[in-house]
């Protein structure tokens, strides 16, 4: 019986590794060349480039997520090279390199303190699911902060959970709390998993019993946390309110319904319906078996649910992009996993059958749901959808990867391609008006070119003013001052008399209103910055 056991997970084992591999090749073939995979990351490339060239680094005004991704910033400027640094085109290269390795990184170490508490069959199907979930997909092809910290957040329950006892128990618990603070400092939102790390492995038999083993697990979560706080205070430059504007701006009770139309996308629209599937028969089995198999099925599931629930009430009001439920992903494969295991006797064919047809029905979910989902987004957006061959979102993940992918791909180098035509600019002062401001201003710096940038506010409106040499550049954001129509406001601005405008074409909303007289267009394609 052991030898037959053995002889399961050592093809679990191989399928998995065969998993990963599958997956490293498809992103890497994916994989973002010149553009970054998200506009929040081009906020943070922003960030990297003023902190280097003016050599403020972290106290640069432009940097994004400062409090919250710290430890990322500090590890960047002092790792990478200064040239590198200094140079959009180099550093997008290192951050999408960075993210493509992380990811690899956290699907081993997910699948390996999967395969430690729950066993090999669990953490096989639970790698499947997570890795070829529509969100993680997408995730691997660029460098989001948080698929590093990821890695660090289950490379650090992997030590914790490992069944060790004496002085191998001291180090693992030592190098687990380390790995959390290290996963804390690069995207503090993990904190939100910290309750799976505390639930996983406790017992149930008694209350006593429960206190005592919770206490226990509890201790390297809460000297992790508490050191990031530590550290955060003293380490980042603060601003009032941080926390409370956060939610102010982006968390709203009216976007919890449009909040679980993202997880399912995220997570895959079949996976989820199997999920919820699982989770009432689970129910069911609890209430109608002995006491035992109970506590032995809460402690085996109290860790994962705690996985799903706390990020999903997190996020739930703050739903966009889908990567947000990504750590709720993770919980939901681990529940299926777990269930396939424990629910079933399905062989390694049929399991790797199952898993497949899972994701493949996730992708055709996905493209069936595509158009009624962008019909009604378009119906509430103030945005004016531009024409493109493929229609997608960008904040989640809309018809078949390969295709949205492509679809994105095109986008963002749309972007950078008005970016470069920025640098050719024929007048000494130039406003540019898009949404995508960050990206296109980031165009700028090619090159490690010198200059000097501020943040600054027009009425309501987020500028960005930039001096290279004896030129002036202006990039206004226009969302931000919604609903006032952006070109109107800024010609009738006198410090913008002298410049000449230009409205990027992709982002046109319903505000506006106002075109920009022929006389104050701007004019491109003479000599490069």
């Amino acid at each position: 019986m052991v030898s037959k056991l053995e002889h399961s997970a050592k093809k679990d084992i191989l399928v998995a590794v065969a998993c990963i591999i599958v997956f490293a090749v498809t992103d890497f073939y994916c994989q973002y060349q010149g553009v970054l995979g998200e506009s929040d990351l081009y906020r943070v490339l922003v960030g990297m480039l003023d902190g280097a060239v003016s050599r403020s680094g972290i106290n640069s005004d432009f940097h994004y997520g400062r409090d919250f991704s710290f430890g990322y910033i500090l590890a960047l400027y002092a790792l990478a090279p200064p040239d590198v640094l200094r140079d959009p085109d180099r550093l997008i290269r290192l951050i999408n390199g960075l993210g493509f390795c992380f990811s690899i990184i956290g699907l081993f170490f997910f699948w390996l303190s999967t395969f430690v508490v729950h066993g090999s069959r669990a953490a096989l199907v639970a790698l499947f699911l997570f890795a070829f979930s529509p969100v993680m997909l997408e995730l691997g092809t660029s460098g989001h902060q948080v698929i590093l910290a990821f890695a660090f957040l289950f490379a650090g329950a992997t030590c914790l959970f490992s069944p060790l006892a004496g002085w191998k128990l001291i180090v693992a618990r030592i190098a687990g709390s380390g790995l959390l603070i290290v996963g804390l400092c690069i995207r503090a939102e993990i904190f939100i998993a910290l309750p799976f790390i505390v639930l996983t492995g406790v017992k149930v038999d008694s209350l006593p019993t429960f206190v005592r083993s919770t206490l226990v697990n509890a201790l390297s979560p809460t000297a992790a946390l508490a050191t990031f706080l530590i550290l955060n205070r003293q380490i980042v430059p603060h601003t009032a309110h941080g926390a409370l504007n956060f939610f102010e701006h982006f968390w709203h009770w009216s976007n919890i319904p449009p909040g679980t139309i993202y997880l399912s996308l995220g997570a895959g629209i079949a996976t989820v319906i199997a999920a919820t599937a699982i989770m009432l028969v689970v129910m069911f089995n609890i209430f109608s078996n002995d006491l035992k198999t109970e506590k032995r099925t809460i402690e085996q599931l109290i860790g994962p649910i705690a996985l799903i629930l706390f990020p999903v009430a997190f996020w739930i009001a703050n739903p966009t992009p889908s990567r947000h439920f990504l750590l709720a992903i993770a919980g939901i494969s681990i529940v299926i996993g777990w269930a396939v295991s424990t629910l079933t006797s399905f062989g390694i064919i049929a399991t790797v059958l199952g898993a497949l047809g899972l994701i493949a029905a996730n992708q055709a979910s996905s493209e069936v749901v595509r158009r009624p989902i962008l019909s009604m987004n378009a119906a509430r957006s103030p945005y004016i959808r531009s024409p493109e061959e493929y229609q997608t979102s960008t904040h989640a993940p809309v018809g078949f990867f390969w295709q949205r992918h492509s679809a994105l791909d095109l986008r963002f180098h749309r972007f950078k391609d008005i970016g470069e035509m920025v640098r050719t600019s024929c007048d000494r002062d130039t406003l540019i008006l898009s949404d995508e401001s960050e990206q296109i201003f980031s165009r700028l710096y090619k090159g490690g070119t010198q200059l000097e940038a501020v943040n600054t506010r027009v009425g309501e409106f987020s500028v960005i003013r930039v001096t290279v040499k004896d030129r002036h550049f202006a990039f206004a954001v226009k969302m931000t001052g919604w609903p006032k129509d952006a070109v109107a406001l800024m010609l009738n601005q006198p410090s913008f008399d002298n410049y000449q405008l230009y409205a990027d074409p992709y982002f046109p909303s319903i505000y506006d209103k106002v075109a920009i007289p022929p006389n104050r267009l701007a004019k491109f394609g003479c000599q490069e910055l």
